[in-house]
C-alpha cells in the first residue's frame, strides 16, 4: 500500500490496482486543484474543504455517509461523530474513517473534536496507521491529536493539516505536534509504501510526508 499527501487533509492511498481519494478539498483552501482521480472518493464531512466528490473522477465511486462499504476487497466503515465536530450537520455529521486494506486497520480521524467517545474507540479496534489532523483550525490541536495517539497507541502515524504555504486555514506546525506526543520522525518523503510485517510491534513510527 502507498500513501500520498495532497494537501491539508487530502490524501492518495493506492493499493494494487485501487485507488482511494480521502477528503478532496476545493480551491477555497488555497492550494493548487487536486489532478489525481481514483477509483473511490471518501469524503468524511459536508464541508468545502472535505467534500469536493468531484475531484475523483466523474466514475468514482462515492463513499459519504455513516455506514459500511465493500468495494475492490476493500472494507470502509465511516463511523458518525453526532456532536463532536463542529464540520458535521444535523442531517450528515462529520465522521471518522476506518479502513481495512491488505490487511491493515488504517484510521482518519477527520473532524474528530475531543473527547472521543469510548463506543468510537472500541469500534476502532488496533490501529496500525492513523492518518491524523494536527494543526488545529477546525479540526484537532496538537496537543489534542497528541493525546489521541497517546490512547490509541498505532503503529504508525501519518500526520495531516499542519501549516503549508499558501493555505488559508490557520495552522500550527507538526514539529508543535511532534513535541506533544513525545515522538520523532525522519525527514519527510513524498510518499509511505508500507506492508503490515514492516510496521513496529510496540512502538508507533511518524511519517511526515511531503505535498505531491
Amino acid at each position: 500500500m502507498k500513501i500520498e499527501w495532497l494537501g491539508y487533509c487530502c490524501t492518495f492511498i493506492t493499493s494494487g490496482e485501487n485507488t482511494v481519494l480521502l477528503d478532496p478539498y476545493d480551491n477555497s483552501l488555497g492550494l493548487d486543484s487536486l489532478r489525481k482521480k481514483a477509483r473511490v472518493v471518501v469524503a468524511t464531512a459536508p464541508h468545502a474543504w472535505h467534500n469536493n466528490i468531484g475531484a475523483a473522477g466523474s466514475e468514482a465511486i462515492i463513499i459519504n455517509q455513516p455506514g459500511e462499504y465493500e468495494t475492490g476487497g476493500i472494507f470502509f466503515t465511516l463511523i458518525p461523530l453526532l456532536s463532536n465536530s463542529s464540520l458535521g450537520q444535523k442531517n450528515m455529521p462529520a465522521s471518522i474513517l476506518k479502513m481495512q486494506i491488505e490487511g491493515l486497520n488504517v484510521v482518519y480521524t477527520g473532524g474528530l473534536k475531543f473527547p472521543i467517545p469510548t463506543e468510537i474507540e472500541d469500534e476502532l479496534g488496533q490501529v496500525d496507521i492513523l492518518i491524523l489532523p494536527v494543526g488545529g483550525g477546525d479540526l484537532a490541536k496538537a496537543e489534542e491529536a497528541a493525546k489521541l495517539v497517546r490512547e490509541i497507541e498505532p503503529r504508525a502515524v501519518v500526520p495531516v493539516a499542519f501549516a503549508q504555504d499558501k493555505i488559508k486555514a490557520k495552522l500550527s506546525t507538526v514539529a508543535a505536534f511532534l513535541s506533544e506526543a513525545g515522538l520523532k520522525a525522519g525527514p519527510a518523503e513524498d510518499n509511505f509504501r508500507v506492508l503490515k510485517k514492516d510496521l513496529p510491534v510496540e512502538a508507533t513510527v511518524v511519517k511526515i510526508l511531503n505535498i505531491v
